[in-house]
């Protein structure tokens, strides 16, 4: 690796759970934002994930949601763990 280290890299999602669960406010507090399709998301992560992943050293990446729950981190989709 180029660090000497093999990384791992956390994706922060803090409000994904509010989006995902269409409990998201819109500024003015009125409304809510709509819930986006879940393909599109998981394909969102998918590339993110794949692009990360093509970067020499690193070992894995998570998505955290303090939302999700406070105390995991999980895994998103193209999750690898260290070999």
């Amino acid at each position: 690796a180029r660090l000497g280290r093999r990384l791992i890299v956390q994706l922060d999602e803090p409000v994904i759970g509010a989006v995902l669960g269409g409990t998201l406010p819109t500024f003015s507090g009125l409304h809510r934002y709509p819930v986006p399709d879940r393909g599109v998301v998981t394909s969102s992560w998918r590339q993110i994930v794949s692009a990360v992943h093509a970067v020499e050293g690193v070992d894995g990446v998570w998505i955290h949601s303090w939302q999700l729950d406070q105390r995991r981190r999980h895994p998103c989709p193209g999750y690898r763990p260290h070999r």
